[in-house]
């Protein structure tokens, strides 16, 4: 976006719902209708701009032991600043920008993602201090430069082949900050209700949390896929079972109404608990 700045871009339109408003669709914020403006006729094919503009994506995969999976995990060190960022500005959002006690912070991690997302420390401060702007309460301009100039040394030291070296002596994977998911959420007091709106910034919990619903969701398909029924289906199936064998008791009762429950449990096949329940239904 910061390419286009010069023609109105929005410079925080970082994620698709921003980037990819649709023909004719309103922006809730400024109320303007987004219209499609065709400058020239030229089509291209996406496979050309993926190798044109798009980073290299590293491909990897898991190390469990046996058979290969088929599916090819893309992870990319870009992807991981870009999803970062993003999940700034969704919290900024959960939070109305009301930032107050957090702005430095907020501010010094963006700075330090943006360099490292575009290897460009202007363009990165530009969208910080835009960053700022949006704050309820923001710091005067000079101000957050000054409090967050450590970040661009920073990513300048994350380039340094020496300073890396050194860091790598150190027990850290590189230079630059290396910084933890814990050590974030605890800067920035991230409870569990926001880390469920975040991509990437989350705790082990919420980890457990999402692998329990993608477990839940893919038994519940497999279960459906098998012809399994619901709870909702087995319960209906059960009461209707229960009625049907409360009828023949019933039935049993009015042709043998000198029958002990022994009796009347052998003629339906049934347990002698099992009488005495269904005898309480009958009587209700």
């Amino acid at each position: 976006m910061s390419n286009l700045a010069m023609w109105g871009a929005d410079k925080k339109s970082l994620d698709p719902t921003r980037v990819f408003r649709i023909d004719g669709s309103v922006n809730s914020k400024s109320k303007r209708e987004v219209v499609v403006e065709y400058r020239h006729g030229d089509r291209y094919v996406l496979r050309d701009l993926q190798y044109e503009y798009l980073p290299e994506l590293t491909r990897t995969e898991t190390g469990k032991k046996g058979r290969k999976g088929k599916l090819v995990r893309l992870h990319n060190i870009q992807t991981l600043h870009y999803a970062r960022l993003l999940d700034l500005i969704r919290l900024a959002e959960l939070r109305n920008y009301d930032l107050k006690g957090y702005r430095e912070l907020f501010c010094f991690l963006y700075r330090y993602w943006s360099c490292c997302l575009t290897d460009d420390p202007d363009e990165a401060l530009r969208q910080m201090i835009e960053l700022n702007a949006g704050f309820k309460e923001p710091l005067s301009e000079k101000e957050v430069i000054r409090e967050t100039k450590s970040a661009e040394k920073a990513w300048m030291a994350r380039n340094d082949a020496k300073a890396n070296e050194e860091a790598r002596k150190k027990g850290y994977p590189g230079a630059g900050y290396n910084l933890k998911n814990s050590t974030i959420i605890r800067w920035l007091d991230i409870t569990p209700e926001e880390q469920r709106h975040l991509q990437t910034i989350i705790d082990a919990n919420e980890k457990r949390r999402r692998k329990r619903e993608r477990d839940r969701a893919r038994t519940g398909e497999l279960r459906r896929g098998q012809g399994a029924k619901t709870r909702e289906e087995y319960l209906e199936e059960q009461r209707e079972r229960t009625e049907d064998k409360a009828w023949q008791l019933q039935k049993a009762m009015e042709r043998h109404p000198d029958a002990t429950n022994k009796q009347l449990a052998m003629m339906l096949q049934i347990s002698v608990r099992r009488v005495q329940q269904l005898k309480r239904l009958v009587k209700n």
